[in-house]
């Protein structure tokens, strides 16, 4: 099936996401869930019920979802072998069509038409990729309207449309619910756009150059929205990223990436995109390490493998800043409270800003009514000086973690 299709029947016009399974896309598949009116889970009669069945089955139930299971290749003779309960389930067969009416007939039964979506968000992105040389983004509007050369805005940036697709037919307007394709645009690796800028947000926190030289750099660059976003979703849930810092972007790697990776000794981690002859020779030229895959749980290998991943993350506690202190020239100290566990000078700390994760690094002391103190008990007050991060604002949540042994 293609990453999407959409179809009229009964005067209605349906769309239909096919969603990878792997675990490695489940902030992609739990977006998905969110925005539809049923999911449908195929399941092949010969197969075991994996744990990615199992974690889509659970996304559902949370998010109060319609779920029907399909038993596919029901004509094949072998033992069924799938125990699902309480669950609503149909035998079919892609082959000869069993059983396909009746499913048909009961998902029209459980099908709201009009779904609510999110009232900050107007349309997500769902996928990206290259042909001939060209960079084509399919895109879901799922209200109002979008008109050639308007902008849409994500979190940190607008973007102008400049060309609207759909079916293959330029188009100057389109009227939402709609599925389209621009092409030669590149955009960020957010899920979620609107068309007001409202939402528009100025984290300038996302960069710190003063930590760049303190871990292993990557830059990776991908062709595939779903995978970017993944590959990111990955890195922000290492058991154990103390040691890399990961940029990831959509697109061909061009002599701006180049440059980028020359300034800041980033290693390069190409998806499935080849590298122009001249840039691979200046990368060669600079002493670039750069490494091309074309699968992403081969890039999720690679970092397992070579960091050692295999410690368990142990958060101890949570803290929120609650004040800002000027502490000698350029440097500040985060008045905070300890709302959760126990915070140690020893533990790892991550900062977070709106639930993104801007910095992971160490406490370079703790103060309580002016005297250094080691730990901070739950319930408590404390000013933290951070080192190698002067960028602390009010409102920032803070976690302190442990890494134990699997």
């Amino acid at each position: 099936m293609l990453p999407y299709s959409n179809y009229f029947f009964i005067i209605k016009k349906f769309f239909f996401f096919d969603l990878p399974g792997h675990k490695l896309f489940n902030k992609i598949i739990k977006t998905y869930v969110n925005i539809s009116n049923i999911i449908f889970l195929i399941i092949s009669i010969d197969s075991e019920i994996t744990k990615e069945y199992e974690n889509i089955i659970d996304i559902t139930k949370k998010y109060d979802i319609n779920l029907i299971i399909c038993i596919n290749k029901i004509d094949k003779k072998c033992i069924e072998k799938i125990y699902l309960e309480n669950l609503k389930i149909f035998k079919i067969s892609s082959k000869n069509g069993y059983g396909v009416k009746n499913l048909i007939c009961q998902s029209l039964n459980s099908f709201n038409f009009f779904k609510n979506f999110n009232n900050l968000y107007d349309g997500i992105i769902v996928n990206s990729y290259i042909k001939n040389n060209i960079f084509y983004t399919t895109l879901f509007l799922f209200k109002n309207t979008l008109k050639k050369n308007d902008f849409i805005y994500f979190s940190n940036e607008k973007i102008q449309i400049k060309n609207l697709y759909v079916n293959n037919i330029e188009m100057e307007e389109i009227i939402s619910p709609c599925v389209f394709k621009t092409k030669s645009i590149v955009f960020p690796t957010d899920f979620f756009f609107s068309m007001k800028n409202k939402i528009m947000k100025k984290n300038l926190n996302n960069v710190y150059i003063e930590n760049y030289f303190r871990f292993d750099n990557y830059y990776v660059k991908s062709s595939n929205h779903t995978i970017a976003l993944s590959i990111l979703d990955y890195y922000q849930n290492l058991e154990s990223n103390n040691k890399i810092k990961i940029n990831v972007s959509l697109g061909d790697f061009n002599e701006t990436d180049l440059n980028y990776c020359i300034n800041f000794n980033c290693k390069i981690i190409l998806i499935s995109i080849n590298l122009n002859f001249n840039i691979l020779k200046k990368i060669n030229e600079n002493n670039l390490f750069y490494k091309k895959f074309d699968l992403i749980s081969d890039v999720i290998d690679y970092f397992v493998n070579l960091y050692k991943l295999d410690k368990i993350e142990s958060i101890t506690s949570k803290i929120i800043v609650k004040n800002i202190f000027p502490c000698g020239k350029n440097k500040k100290i985060a008045g905070c409270y300890v709302y959760e566990g126990c915070l140690s000078l020893n533990n790892t700390i991550k900062i977070f800003k709106e639930l993104k994760l801007i910095f992971q690094g160490k406490i370079n002391s703790i103060r309580i009514k002016e005297k250094n103190v080691d730990k901070v008990e739950k319930g408590n007050e404390c000013g933290i000086l951070i080192k190698n991060f002067n960028n602390i604002e009010i409102g920032m949540k803070i976690i302190s973690i442990n890494y134990v042994n699997k």
